[in-house]
């Protein structure tokens, strides 16, 4: 059995890239949690207009996700404990100055590395530097630590168009090949932009088709899969003898428990399909029946990751983790549909004159007859032209044939001593959907998101 969570992270001083995200918030949470006396938690925040310790003030420390904490420590919180460190992931050395880049190569002794761009079809060339020459250049750091260990958090969809059962393991290294094609693509986008034969909207919407094409082309569902896949092949390339574990959520959504259940900050993954059907602007959809939608809360997400953190400074070889659902407590499409429907009929969302908006019935159409139902419609309607998009966007996972083996990771959890498990659960099997879909989920997406009002059921965003 491991060492206990809290006795690991006693005196030791983490990196953590992607802090002002959604994930590694309660990442950092979790560890202050689990671990009062972990020494330091550096926080990578890149300058924009604001500096990395400001943003640190006001897009970090607010969030929801510390409420609890702030209240019971009061002025202590945060205390030394978190520090803003500014730099860059898509640029080498992390884009630190040398002094903080010797501070630190010094003193870490986990890198985490959870930033990314999570756009399904962001430009190429964007994507390629946040998913993945970022992770070749956190590996690079992370060798230059004195004794660092690396976590790198991933995706389960790395995976790609598969079917059957999905196994924890290293993916093929493609990524020289690959790399060189998406260098030829971008260079051309540019050149042509550069000669004025483009201009620069026409060049970001070459850049994103670039991008779905060649995803879909070797076998991605689109741009962000197939650049979080790159990264991985490079961050195990570059990463030397670092003890490192490559970590692969699924669909991560609101929290189940803590900070409060149903906690999010911005639409996720699956959030559109919900908003959009509860609006009565998705009144059919190729969905399948019979795929496995796999969702994790964000606090389950986060507490398996911080759980693992012991098991990794001795690994030799890279550890990958698939953190899921589908495997032990599946929920279906045709399951998702109906506690979905159930719930907006008895908590209907409203129109901007307060009237109920009734939730669609879904007949389930294959995608081609999906598409042929609503051409003509898209040609006059842009509403409806979205729809297709998004039915597009969403076609490789609402028909997905495969379910992700978590044999690893559910051994971490089997591992768990006493007081861990009560601070780090996250057994997926205790999810009863229904109740988290209605009572927790949606409810918090309506109410964080949204900003819905308790009697109008009208959002700000609506």
């Amino acid at each position: 059995m491991a060492m206990s969570v809290r006795s690991y992270l006693r005196g030791k001083t983490i990196l953590l890239t992607g802090g002002t995200g959604f994930l590694g918030k309660v990442v950092v949470e979790r560890m202050l949690r689990a671990a009062p006396e972990i020494e330091r938690i550096y926080l990578l925040i890149r300058d924009n207009k604001v500096p990395a310790a400001e943003r640190l003030e006001a897009e970090v420390l607010p969030a929801g996700v510390f409420a609890s904490m702030a209240r019971t420590q009061g002025a202590r919180f945060p205390g030394s404990k978190l520090t803003a460190m500014s730099g860059d992931v898509s640029r080498p050395r992390l884009g630190l100055p040398d002094d903080a880049f010797a501070l630190l190569t010094q003193t870490v002794d986990i890198v985490i590395n959870s930033a990314a761009s999570v756009t399904f079809d962001a430009p190429l060339d964007e994507a390629v530097l946040h998913n993945t020459r970022s992770a070749q250049y956190v590996a690079e750091f992370a060798r230059a630590c004195r004794s660092a260990a690396l976590v790198h958090i991933s995706t389960a969809y790395v995976a790609g168009r598969r079917s059957g059962r999905v196994a924890e393991g290293p993916l093929r290294d493609m990524s020289g090949e690959e790399l060189a094609a998406i260098d030829e693509l971008t260079t051309a986008i540019g050149d042509a932009r550069q000669r004025g034969e483009i201009d620069a909207p026409d060049a970001k919407a070459r850049l994103v088709q670039a991008g779905m094409s060649r995803a879909r082309s070797r076998g991605w569902h689109d741009t962000y899969t197939y650049t979080k896949a790159l990264g991985e092949m490079l961050l195990a390339a570059h990463r030397g003898h670092v003890p490192t574990a490559i970590v692969r959520p699924a669909i991560i959504e609101s929290s189940l428990r803590d900070p409060e259940p149903g906690w999010l900050e911005n639409l996720n993954v699956a959030d559109p399909l919900f908003v959009e059907y509860g609006r009565g602007r998705m009144p059919d959809f190729p969905l399948r029946r019979e795929t496995v939608f796999d969702i994790v809360p964000v606090d389950l997400v986060a507490n398996a990751i911080v759980a693992l953190l012991p098991r990794i400074a001795g690994m030799r070889d890279v550890g990958y983790y698939t953190i899921g659902s589908g495997a032990v407590n599946p929920l279906t499409g045709g399951r998702l549909y109906e506690i979905s429907r159930e719930y907006f009929l008895d908590n209907p969302m409203r129109d901007r004159q307060g009237r109920p908006v009734p939730p669609p019935h879904w007949t389930f159409p294959a995608p081609e007859l999906f598409r042929e139902m609503l051409a003509a419609e898209a040609k006059r309607s842009t509403t409806t032209k979205r729809l297709l998009y998004m039915a597009e966007l969403y076609a490789g996972y609402a028909n997905a044939e495969y379910v992700f083996d978590t044999f690893n990771i559910n051994t971490v959890l089997h591992d768990l001593d006493e007081c861990d498990r009560a601070t780090l659960d996250f057994d997926v099997r205790r999810i009863d959907w229904k109740a988290y879909l209605q009572e927790v989920h949606i409810p918090g997406l309506r109410r964080h998101v949204l900003k819905e009002t308790a009697d109008s059921g009208v959002g700000a965003n609506g």
